[in-house]
């Protein structure tokens, strides 16, 4: 099975979601469950113009803004 590395704030975020959803639904929900709907919905719904800005930034530019949550909220902030 591929493994990738994902930061401590980002495995975090994925917990966070996780007791979340353990909470909302009381069934047991593990982590890399809610890893993959995280990343299927992330294919869904990821536009072209999101993909040119990955492009755009270097991985540690990505990484950093990641591990500090200093990602936009808003999917129209994330062009400027």
């Amino acid at each position: 099975m591929p493994s990738k590395h994902i930061g401590q704030r980002l495995w975090e975020e994925v917990e966070r979601k996780t007791v979340q959803a353990v909470t909302q639904t009381n069934k047991p929900i593990s982590t890399t469950d809610m890893l993959k709907m995280i990343v299927i919905k992330g294919l869904l719904e990821l536009r072209p113009d999101e993909v040119e800005l990955i492009t755009k930034l270097s991985a540690h530019t990505i990484e950093t803004a990641i591990e500090t949550g200093d990602l936009p909220q808003d999917r129209d902030k994330l062009q400027n």
